[in-house]
């Protein structure tokens, strides 16, 4: 008759399975190791993503519970003195007489059970690295946002510089201009005081003639 522990392994496997490649999952778990390795004996999920250079938490979380358990698994057998175990091996051999006399009705409603809780789990869990993904899909969409506004930002400086060095450039023609307004004021000024005076000379010319043809009349 088969027991109950099996089924629970199955729901924890199936909890922990993510569809990621073997190289990926290399990369995590060598990542963590080289963590534990230079002092950090429990490193984070962020802390194994920036070990990597990058990655989705989606991708890690899983990888790194997993790498956690093993971790776990491995220092309970290292550490376990041996009344423990054999505590333990009598426990298990009397559980699983006690299990052993379950019924089949009993194990058949505890696997549906299981499996109602798997596929809800999944579900839940397919949700959240769903949220995640696209939490780091609108992350990097932002990041690149800010980097096209960054560049434009550059960009409108460059053209303020340029518009600002034109209107440097105009000032300094403007003033050379207006120099050069009042230097033809000033001559125009001065030509015009010349022609009074030329027209005032010509005016006592012209009276002068005046006066010589009537002094001329009267001798004849």
């Amino acid at each position: 008759m088969v027991g109950m522990i099996p089924y629970q392994t199955v729901c924890t496997e199936s909890l922990n399975m993510r569809n990621i490649s073997s190289e990926k999952r290399e990369a995590i778990t060598q990542a963590a190791d080289r963590l534990v390795s230079e002092g950090r004996e429990q490193p984070t999920n962020d802390d194994v993503r920036t070990a990597m250079g990058g990655g989705s938490i989606a991708d890690i979380s899983p990888v790194m519970r997993e790498w956690r358990e093993s971790r776990s698994s491995i220092s309970a057998r290292v550490e376990m003195p041996d009344a423990a175990k054999k505590a333990g091996d009598k426990f298990v051999g009397q559980l699983w007489l006690t299990l052993n006399q379950l019924t089949s009705g009993a194990v058949e409603n505890t696997r549906q059970e299981c499996e109602e809780r798997i596929k809800v789990y999944e579900a839940e869990k397919d949700e959240a690295f769903s949220e995640i993904e696209l939490l780091e899909s609108k992350i990097s969409s932002l990041e690149d946002s800010l980097s096209g506004i960054q560049q434009n930002f550059d960009d409108a400086s460059g053209e303020v510089r340029d518009l600002l060095d034109k209107v440097r450039s105009l000032d300094v023609e403007r003033e050379k201009a207006i120099t050069q307004a009042n230097a033809v004021r000033e001559a125009l000024e001065d030509s015009q005081a010349q022609l009074k005076e030329a027209r005032a000379s010509n005016s006592k010319l012209q009276d002068k003639l005046i006066s010589l043809v009537e002094d001329a009349e009267k001798k004849t």
